[in-house]
């Protein structure tokens, strides 16, 4: 698949697919009245590092100029390493014409820095919504966000034929951050937080020894107690009542919507320890597939631009799809060898074409040209190799009877039809 240092570079039957892959995407973001936007692929290093700093200094791919000649100012700038810290720098570019909330989608390329292993590449793309207000949002947007990862997943594994099973899993930050109050451990919460978002990549006796250099032996017993037991845990906090509710919400439209494979489920050890992240945060199974981590994962976070900007409060709810990794898993299962819908027409000696290819142009057919006059057998072939599907063949004896044929190569059926009239003959 890829044949150039870790960098995204895909055969033309794969390409295919990615593309199904990315405009069902684009045609659910758009349904559900996402503005598409571009960023650049390059940012001014000042907006990358504002807030990663020196952790994020050594992911960036940085410009520089071969010849010694080159621009300056080329040192100033980097290829983005997400798609958030642009969107950042746009909504306070444009804040006096965008109208909030301001909902966008994006899908581009990144580059990141990352150690050369299976599934992970140094350009990948990254497939986001985002919901932007001022301030606090509506609840409602955590509900969308929601059923827009639903309907887009829907409609990619019913284009794949995909059988298995989705599980979305549900937290809130604030019954995490409530939690850490709880047992006092709030000077260690940070490492709490990175320590529970590791909790389904490790066995549990490795999970509780890494706890135990954490916490205090009473501590971490009392913390492991309350997050394991889930039902006690809900009954506790208050804030259980803002997500309870969204989870009701959640299980009507995912009726009306028919999300028939989607399983919407609280699970207190989804925490995104990102410390922007201040409300419903989730992440995104196959069932079955622990091995593929998730494929899409978001949640509601403050001070997008703040970083850039102090004193400016804009928050938003975010998702984003795994690209890369879904089309990776889908690539094994899905024969990308398959029949395009594509017509090949044929040509032969003395035989005037231009009027089949403009109709079936006009009817937005994606067509092809054989490109010399050589014999039927020989254009059929053409069109086997290339898994053509559909062969339009204009002969003599085609002519003579005023019509043209359209062989499916895929199902052999064969028909006819007038070369003056779109009836069938």
């Amino acid at each position: 698949m890829l044949r150039v240092g870790w960098f995204w570079e895909l055969d033309p039957s794969s390409q295919k697919l990615f593309d199904r892959l990315i405009k069902i995407l684009e045609q659910t973001y758009q349904k559900w009245g996402y503005d598409h936007i571009y960023t650049p692929a390059v940012e001014k290093n000042e907006v990358l590092l504002a807030k990663g700093g020196e952790e994020v200094s050594g992911q960036i791919f940085g410009l520089y100029g071969l010849k010694q000649w080159c621009e300056k100012d080329k040192k100033d700038y980097s290829l983005h390493f997400d798609l958030t810290v642009p969107l950042a720098r746009y909504v306070l570019d444009r804040r006096n014409e965008l109208r909030f909330p301001f909902k966008r989608y994006q899908i581009q390329p990144v580059w990141r820095w990352e150690r050369q292993q299976k599934g992970r590449f140094r350009e990948f793309f990254q497939a986001d919504i985002d919901t932007i207000f001022e301030g606090d949002g509506p609840l409602w947007y955590d509900i969308e966000t929601l059923l827009v990862i639903g309907e887009a997943l829907k409609y990619i594994f019913e284009e794949f034929d995909l059988k298995e099973q989705i599980i979305i899993k549900i937290n809130s930050k604030k019954i995490i951050n409530s939690l850490i109050k709880r047992v006092e451990l709030n000077e260690q919460a940070s490492n709490i937080l990175g320590l529970l978002d590791k909790y389904y990549k490790l066995d549990s006796s490795d999970f509780e020894s890494m706890l135990y250099k954490i916490a205090w032996k009473e501590k971490w017993q009392q913390l492991l107690k309350l997050v394991t037991d889930g039902d006690r845990l809900l009954d506790i906090f208050e804030e259980w009542t803002e997500i309870r509710s969204q989870l009701d919400e959640l299980k009507k439209w995912k009726h009306s919507l028919w999300l028939d494979k989607m399983s919407f489920e609280f699970d207190p050890f989804i925490v995104r320890w990102l410390d922007y992240y201040t409300g419903m945060v989730f992440e995104t199974f196959v069932d079955g597939k622990r091995e593929l981590g998730s494929i899409a994962s978001g949640g509601r976070y403050e001070g997008l631009t703040s970083y850039i900007q102090p004193k400016t409060n804009f928050g938003g709810v975010w998702w984003s799809i795994g690209v890369n990794r879904l089309f990776s898993w889908i690539k094994q299962i899905v024969d990308v060898d398959w029949w395009q819908d594509k017509y090949l027409i044929t040509r032969f000696e003395g035989i005037d074409i231009t009027d089949i290819v403009n109709k079936l142009l006009n009817e937005k057919k994606e067509i092809e040209i054989y490109p010399n006059t050589d014999g039927l057998k020989k254009q059929f072939k053409f069109a086997n190799k290339k898994k053509i599907r559909y062969v339009v063949v204009v002969g003599e004896d085609e002519i003579g009877k005023g019509v043209y044929k359209i062989k499916d190569l895929k199902s052999g059926e064969e028909k006819s039809y007038s070369l003056r009239i779109s009836d069938e003959t």
